[in-house]
């Protein structure tokens, strides 16, 4: 029964995933001629950034913070019960991103623009959807553990389980840190090749 509800949770967040992507997608067809320049004129001066000079140091400090900030807060939502929903809004956000970055890239550099987006988001993005629906299922299991020991007074095993949890977070850490090293390092050195 416990398997069957986290597939089920897990499913819902790869439908919420998707549901993001298609959404990030199709919204560059609903944005301004405005936005769309400004976007376009955007995303170019990155990749000419990318190409010409780089900050390494400082591009894989704000990566490792961003990735830092959505798994502390995804992890958080295990502790706090209640904020669960956070970690939903979350995948849908990181679909919704992926999805209108992938169209963007598309609509400046066309049928290149597929093979630029694919090398840009892989394979740092797709650890990091990984690392975001993974710790969100855990996430609401240990939510719901702790809510259902809280509820039947047995707390014996807290301790065990929260040290338990605490590793979960440490591993998705070093994770994500490896995810940023992969999006500084190997990915500008892909997308210098392919521009």
């Amino acid at each position: 029964m416990k398997k069957f509800k986290n597939k089920k949770i897990l499913l819902s967040f790869i439908i919420l995933f998707l549901i993001g992507l298609a959404f990030g997608l199709i919204f560059n067809f609903y944005i301004s001629d405005v936005d769309r320049t400004l976007i376009s004129k955007e995303l170019t001066q990155y990749f000419s950034s990318i190409k010409n000079e780089i900050s390494y140091g400082e591009g894989l400090l704000n990566s490792i913070k961003t990735n830092f900030l959505y798994i502390t807060l995804i992890w958080v939502t295990g502790i706090i019960p209640f904020l669960f929903l956070i970690n939903y809004f979350i995948v849908f956000y990181k679909g919704f991103l992926i999805g209108f970055i992938i169209s963007s890239i598309i609509m400046i550099y066309k049928l290149k623009g597929l093979i630029i987006s694919l090398v840009f988001l892989f394979p740092h993005e797709f650890i990091n959807i990984f690392i975001f629906i993974t710790l969100g299922v855990s996430s609401i299991k240990f939510s719901k553990k702790m809510l259902n020991k809280i509820r039947n007074n047995n707390m014996l095993d807290f301790n065990k389980d929260y040290k338990n949890y605490i590793k979960i977070y440490i591993l998705f850490i070093i994770l994500s840190i490896i995810s940023s090293l992969l999006e500084i390092f190997f990915n500008s050195l892909l997308i210098r090749l392919v521009i």
